[in-house]
């Protein structure tokens, strides 16, 4: 089982029957790896074994790579996020219940950066933190862009559950890039007038899906250059959604809009 200190996925804590299991032998795979997957999903679908030794018993078709999106700095943003967001779609949400890519959330940018360039490289399916650091590095050319991390803690039939998305904005405007098993958990198109509207629409859509947000963090803003030895600071705004009113809320994401304009 892998400690969730250094994953951020929409899984359920020490609680949960289940735990995703992390590639952390890189490509080719191991074998050990590929055994913890094919277990898992025999464990967890409804089929069982079957299910598992069918697939591994076909021979499979080729898969297409998907084509990266060309990304320069001056162009259409709205569209290009939308392209971006496209492209990810094509990779697929990862429902093997083993994470492809070992992302950590302390390495440097530049580290974060090599595991986006893999994930081009590999074009597997990704999970939501990896579509992070994805949307990270294709969005870096857009200098006008600002990003930042949002962190959802969730709580769901007694279980924790936890997501990230990308915030973007520009000329005013936020939206986010991301991958979920919800469609409304991801992606947002570039047409919210604030974080709080940014935001609200997620705790909104929780609620949609019987979810209760327990913690909401935001990032201070990520820097565009890829070979930056920065950290990414995950935690720079943090707040409790069920302790503050609709007013502390709306006060809390001006403030922090207040100061991404100043960073």
């Amino acid at each position: 089982m892998d400690s969730q200190d250094s994953q951020e996925e929409e899984e359920s804590d020490k609680k949960s029957e289940f735990w995703w299991h992390v590639n952390k032998s890189g490509f080719p795979i191991c074998e050990e790896t590929w055994e913890k997957m094919w277990s898992y999903v025999a464990r967890i679908h409804p089929s069982g074994p079957e299910i598992a030794g069918r697939i591994r018993g076909e021979t499979l078709k080729k898969v297409p790579h998907p084509v990266v999106p060309v990304v320069a700095d001056g162009g259409d943003i709205p569209n290009t996020l939308v392209k971006i967001q496209q492209y990810m779609n094509e990779l697929q949400y990862n429902h093997t219940g083993t994470q492809f890519f070992e992302i950590k959330k302390n390495r440097v940018i530049s580290r974060l950066m090599e595991s986006a360039r893999e994930m081009i490289q590999e074009s597997l399916p990704i999970k939501c933190l990896e579509a992070v650091i994805l949307s990270l590095y294709l969005t870096s050319p857009l200098s006008s862009l600002q990003r930042f991390t949002i962190r959802f803690k969730t709580k769901f039939k007694g279980y924790t559950h936890r997501h990230v998305v990308l915030g973007v904005s520009c000329d005013g405007v936020y939206g986010a890039l991301g991958m979920s098993r919800r469609t409304d958990l991801m992606y947002k198109r570039l047409s919210y007038k604030s974080v709080a509207d940014l935001i609200e629409n997620y705790i909104e859509c929780y609620q949609n899906n019987m979810h209760t947000v327990c913690r909401v963090a935001l990032s201070s803003p990520v820097v565009h250059d890829l070979s930056s030895y920065e950290k990414i600071n995950w935690k720079f705004c943090v707040l409790y959604p069920e302790q503050l009113s609709q007013v502390e809320l709306k006060h809390v994401f001006d403030k922090y809009t207040r100061t991404l304009r100043t960073l």
